[in-house]
């Protein structure tokens, strides 16, 4: 996904799903359910987010197989495609789902096969695209790379600091956080930053554990 932080308004909605029995709520009583108020944003709009998140959590939809069956993958929103990469059984293969047509198609190989990666997204910009950091390549593995709008491979990155995987990823406007993770040995708690108009990352708080 272009990973963007939970503001309130998102937290509201999704505890508002996280709440909602199996069988949802009545267009009713989702628009009249106590909701906790969101500092700085009208009542009215935490009640139509939350209204919205329920129906979208009430029933799941099928739509068309992964052509490539494989689990413990990265994926992304980019674009208006879900991107899915590598995982047990995917290798290095990297497959979009268009959410608009339906469909699946073959996105471009990673150099690399990789398990437990972790992935973000940069929607607009100079550092426009998706960033794919770390995994599993027998070890956990320190390497990174990001596929531009429009083209055709993969390009290497500066690799983080240290070999990781399992890890968290998010972005924050031209800077792509890993947050936690495994080193092969254990656990770890540094947050590394990647700076995609300087090409560098730096070591920033670590999570609390």
């Amino acid at each position: 996904m272009g990973a963007r932080p939970a503001g309130p308004l998102f937290a509201a909605a999704l505890a508002m799903a996280a709440c909602t029995p199996a069988g949802g709520l009545s267009p009713t009583r989702a628009a009249t359910a106590p909701v906790a108020t969101s500092p700085g944003l009208p009542d009215a709009a935490t009640v139509t987010a939350s209204a919205r998140a329920t129906s979208i959590a009430a029933s799941w939809r099928r739509i068309p197989d992964i052509p490539t069956a494989r689990s413990e993958v990265a994926a992304v929103l980019f674009r208006g495609g879900i991107y899915v990469i590598g995982g047990f059984g995917g290798g290095n293969v990297v497959e979009r789902y268009d959410i608009g047509l339906d469909r699946w198609s073959r996105a471009p190989d990673l150099p690399v096969s990789v398990d437990h990666a972790m992935a973000a997204a940069i929607d607009a910009g100079d550092g426009a695209g998706i960033y794919l950091m770390g995994g599993n390549a027998g070890a956990p593995i320190a390497r990174a790379f990001v596929l531009a709008p429009g083209a055709n491979s993969w390009r290497e990155i500066a690799r983080m600091p240290n070999p990781r995987s399992q890890a968290a990823a998010a972005v924050l406007g031209s800077v792509v956080y890993v947050v936690g993770g495994f080193d092969g040995a254990r656990l770890v708690a540094p947050t590394y930053a990647y700076d995609v108009t300087t090409d560098r990352w730096r070591e920033v708080a670590a999570i609390l554990t």
